[in-house]
């Protein structure tokens, strides 16, 4: 018995590897569309204008940024660049955001913190 059982198992495939699926997550293209929205050069341009008039006008005297800060600045006009207008789709690296800035690390991420806590800013 136990030699047919070997036989049965030489011949069966072997197991494959699996990928750890993460909780409430969703298929691939069938979910871009809650996330991602279709934009224009417009609108881009417009919410780039409001976000430097804002620093400008929240700027106090003498101090060297405003709520925003320069390097937010940048990488909204860089996400500006980087956007798929036909899709909404904007997902660069922290990586690519630093070498195209060449900003460090620790500002960009403190810049997209800055983003985090103003809640009408999106692009």
């Amino acid at each position: 018995m136990f030699e047919q059982i070997g036989t049965v198992l030489a011949g069966a495939p072997a197991e494959r590897e699996r990928t750890p699926v993460r909780r409430q997550s969703r298929a691939r293209g069938r979910c871009e569309g809650v996330f991602w929205r279709r934009t224009n050069r417009q609108d881009v341009r417009t919410i780039v204008l409001a976000a430097r008039r804002y620093e400008l006008a929240g700027r106090q005297p003498g101090a060297r940024n405003g709520p925003l800060g320069g390097v937010a600045i940048e990488l909204l006009e860089l996400f500006a660049n980087l956007v798929d207008f036909r899709t909404g789709r904007l997902e660069p690296s922290i990586d690519t955001l630093m070498l195209k800035l060449r900003r460090s690390r620790d500002a960009i991420v403190r810049a997209l913190k800055t983003w985090g806590r103003r809640k009408n800013c999106s692009l």
